[in-house]
């Protein structure tokens, strides 16, 4: 026999769906769990109150808060937008990695949830060695001009040194 859902884990999905749904971003059961927020629960718990539950709405593998459906395809729409772009911020990402005093790159924003839209730029976040913060921020513009000549957005726009990690 099922157990009923707590209300507290019913109120850490809702919680859950309702952050994912200010970036118009569906979640799957796996994404519940994996960001569930307030609570611990094991996935089995999580899916069984997405099943039993008909609070939440669900499209395909999607669910959603209720009326909010739409959003399905606005995911879908995006994550092939993204699938275009990584490669550009993969090569991008390995130049940056390659410049002096560079210790890490990453992209942030919204296509490292591949969830961009048309004409976004690529966010990175560059981590360098301590006393060269200013060289790496001035040699990843240079990047950025560089990449701009071949119609590429990209946007250095969290650069720290690894002491202030």
């Amino acid at each position: 026999m099922l157990e009923v859902p707590s209300e507290n884990l019913l109120r850490s999905i809702f919680h859950t769906l309702a952050y994912s749904d200010v970036f118009d971003y569906p979640l799957t059961a796996d994404e519940i769990y994996y960001y569930l927020t307030s609570i611990s629960a094991s996935l089995e718990e999580v899916t069984q109150a997405l099943a039993n539950e008909h609070i939440f709405a669900q499209v395909g593998e999607y669910f959603t808060l209720p009326g909010r459906e739409e959003i399905v395809e606005v995911r879908k729409h995006r994550a092939q937008i993204a699938k275009q772009l990584w490669p550009k911020a993969a090569r991008y990402g390995r130049m940056i990695a390659r410049l002096p005093f560079v210790r890490m790159v990453a992209v942030t924003g919204s296509l490292a949830m591949s969830n961009t839209e048309e004409g976004k730029d690529i966010d990175y976040m560059i981590v360098t060695a301590p006393g060269h913060l200013w060289t790496c921020r001035a040699l990843s513009i240079l990047m950025v001009r560089f990449a701009r000549l071949e119609g590429v957005s990209l946007c250095p726009n969290y650069l720290v040194t690894t002491n202030a990690l």
